[in-house]
């Protein structure tokens, strides 16, 4: 990307990878990336935004059974659900491997 105010990265409150002795467990996560991009048109400089996020994945209750997913219809009546929505964890473990360095290669 071209500039470091047109990136805004989103973490938990996790270590960075650049801190010594870290544990995986204790790397941050990270929940999103915005950037901002001017691109040349006839028109002038267009700014175009990027919002990244982690994958969320499905998961049936088979798979997570102490887990219950309870949701109200529009009337309040509880409804439980048959699976899960998991987001994926994003946890960069150096400069390559996180989400931005992902975006850049996709471009």
């Amino acid at each position: 990307m071209d500039n470091k105010k047109n990136k805004f990265i989103l973490y938990d409150n996790g270590e960075n990878f650049t801190a010594k002795n870290v544990q995986f467990r204790d790397l941050r996560t990270e929940q999103g990336l915005f950037t901002f991009r001017y691109d040349p048109s006839y028109d002038g400089n267009i700014r175009k935004m990027y919002i990244i996020l982690p994958g969320v994945k499905k998961v049936s209750y088979q798979s997570k059974p102490n887990e219950v997913a309870v949701a109200s219809n529009s009337d309040g009546n509880k409804l439980e659900e048959k699976f899960l929505f998991i987001g994926h964890e994003w946890k960069p473990q150096s400069e390559n491997s996180t989400m931005l360095r992902a975006f850049e290669k996709q471009l």
